[in-house]
């Protein structure tokens, strides 16, 4: 009999992990704001120490995290939002504590400045400072050998070439959204780990050659950079072997350069919210597409302008998802009949 509830137990744990990976072995993107795990206030996240494994504070006035916060053993992360009062150098020490410590967020907090002391978290794997008043971050960063997640979002003042050269090299992967770039900082080049970058909202104007350096990049996010070089900028992106995902939503492009078909390892194409007259007759190529949105955007005021697809749009598969939502198309493309692992198709107007 223990034999069985030990086999049934085991399978339990196995099936838990399955269902909520956050539980064990990945990063924490973000705090799983409805999980039973997760407390809205540090004195009622003390009081019940042994289960509480996320903190996440909004709207909280705060000043610094008392002394026996460090009885939080099984704190895996902590967000403060909208928290404007707290003595961030004290709050750090503090944490410093916590061994398990993985995920921090400080976001919409109005700080200009963050603590040295930072270095001390050696467990941090995800640091997530977006919509901040930030000009440089902490020399001591560099200590967080841990550090694969960074999110600098919406901190357009920061001093690139200081904060890229403060973060340690093992990066895999860097939110730099909304930061009014126009270019990429040679430094960033050093991070040749990367496999994720979000660079959406920005003022991009091309990507440089320098990108070779990025030979574990899988996922780009160009979205919402209507001033790039698309031609120059996919001439580039040839460089990068392993591009799986690629996000090029809300540019204004009216076509998607022939080169696109040379770059096969695309499983993933976001185009919608564009003004496409049509696709290259190189899109077959791309056999290893698993999803391609091509509709409108999200607020219905743009959309692309297909009417007809290339012959070639038939060799895609292994496409699961197709997004034609708003486009000015005729008829179904003919080469729909011979995708037969397509799961989800959207074709509204």
């Amino acid at each position: 009999m223990k034999n069985y509830l030990s086999f049934f137990t085991f399978i339990y744990i196995v099936l838990l992990f399955a269902i909520n990976p956050q539980l064990y072995g990945q990063h924490i993107r973000q705090l799983p704001y409805e999980s039973d795990s997760t407390f809205y206030r540090v004195d009622l996240a003390i009081k019940n120490a042994s289960r509480c494994a996320y903190l996440y504070l909004e709207y909280d006035s705060i000043k610094y995290l008392p002394d026996n916060f460090g009885l939080l053993t099984k704190l895996r992360g902590i967000t403060f939002k909208y928290c404007n009062q707290v003595d961030w150098d004290r709050s750090v020490s503090v944490m410093a504590q916590l061994p398990r410590l993985e995920y921090l967020e400080i976001t919409v907090c109005k700080i200009s400045k963050l603590t040295d002391k930072i270095g001390r978290l050696s467990g941090l794997r995800s640091l997530v400072l977006k919509t901040n008043n930030f000009l440089t971050i902490p020399e001591s960063t560099s200590d967080l050998k841990k550090l694969t997640y960074v999110n600098l979002s919406f901190n357009p003042g920061m001093k690139w070439d200081e904060v890229f050269n403060h973060l340690p090299e093992q990066i895999q992967e860097l939110d730099l959204s909304g930061n009014s770039l126009w270019e990429i900082p040679t430094s960033a080049y050093r991070f040749t780990a990367i496999e994720q970058l979000h660079l959406n909202s920005n003022n991009l104007r091309v990507l440089p050659s320098e990108i070779s350096s990025w030979s574990e990049l899988s996922y780009l996010n160009l979205s919402n950079n209507t001033g790039i070089n698309w031609k120059s900028t996919f001439d580039q992106m040839l460089q990068l072997k392993k591009l799986s995902i690629i996000k090029l939503s809300n540019n204004q492009l009216t076509e998607l350069p022939a080169k696109i078909g040379l770059l096969t390892e695309l499983t993933e194409i976001h185009a919608d919210g564009n003004m496409l007259q049509g696709l290259t007759e190189s899109i077959g190529r791309l056999t290893k597409l698993r999803l391609m949105n091509i509709s409108t955007s999200k607020t219905g005021q743009t959309r692309n302008q297909i009417e007809r697809f290339p012959a070639s749009f038939g060799k895609l598969r292994n496409l699961e998802v197709l997004n034609m939502n708003g486009t000015y198309m005729i008829s179904l493309p003919s080469g729909i009949s011979k995708m037969n692992k397509l799961k989800k198709l959207y074709i509204t107007k």
